[in-house]
C-alpha cells in the first residue's frame, strides 16, 4: 500500500477538560500500516469509544480489501485475474480508472506489476534496485483498459483482468476513499467535530473551535517540525512525500512514489500537499501531482474547484496553487 506519511497535528494533550464537549484523542495500530490518529470533542468518554470503534471498524473492512500481500479481496482478484468483488472494490476500481484518466495517467491503479518489484527490493533484507528489463516489461502491462466488468448483480461485480500479467494497486488511492467513507459514516453517527489522520491523510468533520482544525505539514527535512499550518474544515488534507518508505542503495535514498515515466522514484519534489472536500481525490491528486511537471500539474488542476496545493520541491522551493495560496 502506499505512503505512510506523517501530517503533524497542532495539539499535544489527550484530553482538555474544561467546559462540555470534552476533547479526546488517541492513536489507532494494526491498519493500512500506519499510525491512524483520532482526536474530537464529545458529550462523555463513552461517545469518543463508540466513535473510536467505528473508526477502528471501517478501517479493518477497508484493510482487508484493499490489501494485496496477505489475503485481501484485491489480491484475490490479482491472483485469479477474474472474481466476483465486493461493490466496495468495484466502486474503488471505477474511481481508479477516472483518476487514471483526468491525471493523464500518472495516478494509474494498474501500476502494480511495476510497484511490485520495486516492493521486493526496499523489503529485502538487503535491499537492491530492480532490473531495469524487468520493470520495463512490467510497464507493458499497466493499462487501465484492460478491466473488464462482465457482469452484475445487487451485491457483487465481476471484474477480469484481460491482461494476465496485469495487477492493481490502490496504494494511490485506498486512504483517501477510507477518508470519505469515514466521515460519511461518522456524521451518519451523529458526531459532528472529529479528525481522522490516517498516515498523511487527514478528513476533518466540523470546525474545532470554529476556526476550523489546525493541521502541519510535516517538514520534509525533520520528522518533528512543520513548515505550514493549514486550516481544515469538512474538507480532508493528503501529503505524499519522499521521506517516507524508502531505502537507500549505494549512498542515494529511492522512495516509494513511482514516475510512470521513468519506472523510478520521482525526483522533483520532497513532497506534496492537497487540500480538497473529497478524500479519494486528494489522494490520487497529490500522488500524480508528484510525478508531474508544476505547469502540466496546475493544467490538471483546472478541472477542479475549490482545490488547494503545495508543492515543495528538491531545491526547497515552496510554491502553491488555489486555496493554498
Amino acid at each position: 500500500m502506499k505512503k505512510i506519511l506523517f501530517i503533524i497535528p497542532l495539539f499535544l494533550s489527550l484530553a482538555l477538560v474544561s467546559c462540555s464537549p470534552t476533547r479526546y484523542n488517541t492513536q489507532l495500530f494494526g491498519y493500512f500500516d500506519t499510525v491512524v490518529s483520532v482526536d474530537g470533542y464529545f458529550e462523555s468518554k463513552g461517545e469518543f469509544e463508540r466513535a473510536c470503534e467505528l473508526v477502528k471498524e471501517t478501517l479493518k473492512e477497508y484493510d482487508a480489501i484493499f490489501d494485496i500481500y496477505t489475503d485481501g479481496e484485491l489480491k484475490h482478484l490479482n491472483d485469479t485475474k477474474k472474481a466476483e468483488v465486493s461493490l466496495e472494490l468495484a466502486n474503488a476500481i471505477a474511481f481508479g480508472i477516472k483518476a487514471e484518466k483526468a491525471t493523464k495517467g500518472y495516478c494509474n491503479i494498474a501500476m502494480g506489476s511495476v510497484l511490485s518489484l520495486w516492493h521486493q527490493a526496499r523489503e529485502a533484507d538487503v535491499p537492491y534496485l530492480p532490473d531495469r528489463a524487468k520493470l520495463e516489461e512490467a510497464a507493458r502491462h499497466t493499462d487501465v483498459s484492460g478491466l473488464s466488468y462482465s457482469a452484475y448483480n445487487a451485491d457483487k461485480i465481476e471484474i477480469t483482468l484481460t491482461d494476465k500479467e496485469t495487477s492493481l494497486d490502490m496504494g494511490a488511492i485506498a486512504k483517501g476513499i477510507v477518508s470519505d467513507v469515514l466521515r460519511e459514516r461518522l456524521v451518519d453517527a451523529g458526531f459532528d467535530n472529529m479528525y481522522v489522520n490516517m498516515g498523511g491523510n487527514v478528513v476533518t468533520i466540523g470546525n474545532k473551535d470554529g476556526e476550523g482544525w489546525n493541521v502541519g505539514i510535516q517538514d520534509p527535512a525533520n520528522e518533528a517540525g512543520i513548515v505550514e499550518a493549514v486550516k481544515v474544515t469538512d474538507s480532508c488534507l493528503v501529503t505524499s512525500g519522499s521521506y517516507q518508505r524508502y531505502f537507500e542503495y549505494d549512498g542515494k535514498r529511492y522512495h516509494h512514489i513511482i514516475s510512470p515515466d521513468t519506472l523510478y522514484p520521482s525526483d522533483k519534489y520532497l513532497s506534496v500537499s492537497v487540500l480538497y472536500e473529497n478524500g479519494a481525490w486528494a489522494d490520487a491528486l497529490s500522488t500524480a501531482l508528484f510525478n508531474m511537471d508544476v505547469d502540466e500539474g496546475k493544467a490538471v488542476l483546472e478541472q477542479f474547484d475549490n482545490i488547494g496545493v503545495m508543492w515543495i520541491t528538491t531545491d526547497n522551493e515552496y510554491i502553491y496553487y488555489g486555496t493554498l495560496e
